[in-house]
């Protein structure tokens, strides 16, 4: 009969319990990496946000002697659209090219993109929304402002 102290490597039980924490381990790693996507790709429409909301600041800024508050998008006016490329048209005509180009922006980059811009006390106020997904694939409605002095 052999003896225990004589055996060498693993027993069945070993086995089993250094599977079960390798699968552990492998199962967590990817419920990481599953959440670090969801989490990258959020960071990315957020900074995509901020950059047309700035965007549009800076549209205001160049045509001051406009007010862009309550603007409705004529979308898609070709005409409207060579002239300004050219740069031949007015500053009427350029801040509706303006809000053209940027509600155009919000809907192609961002999820249901939206954007309001208006004033109060002094700050023009530039809003962007956009709906996301989240954990447990349910939409959440996400936003930034930008507050701008005048």
């Amino acid at each position: 009969m052999l003896s225990i102290t004589n055996q060498k490597g693993f027993s069945l039980i070993e086995s089993l319990v250094a599977l079960l924490l390798v699968s552990v381990a492998l199962l967590s790693m990817a419920k990481l990496i599953n959440f670090s996507a969801l989490h990258e790709q959020e960071s990315l429409l957020h900074t995509t946000a901020t950059i047309l909301a700035y965007d549009m600041v800076e549209r205001i800024k160049l045509n001051s002697n406009q007010d862009y508050t309550g603007v409705v998008s004529s979308m898609n006016n070709d005409i409207l659209n060579r002239e300004c490329e050219l740069k031949i048209c007015s500053p009427r005509k350029l801040k509706q090219y303006d809000m053209d180009q940027w509600l155009h922006l919000l809907k192609a980059s961002l999820p249901n993109g939206s954007g309001e811009i208006y004033i109060e006390e002094n700050n023009l106020i530039v809003l962007v929304t956009w709906y996301s997904m989240v954990e447990f694939e349910s939409e959440q409605l996400n936003s930034i402002k930008v507050n701008v002095t005048i």
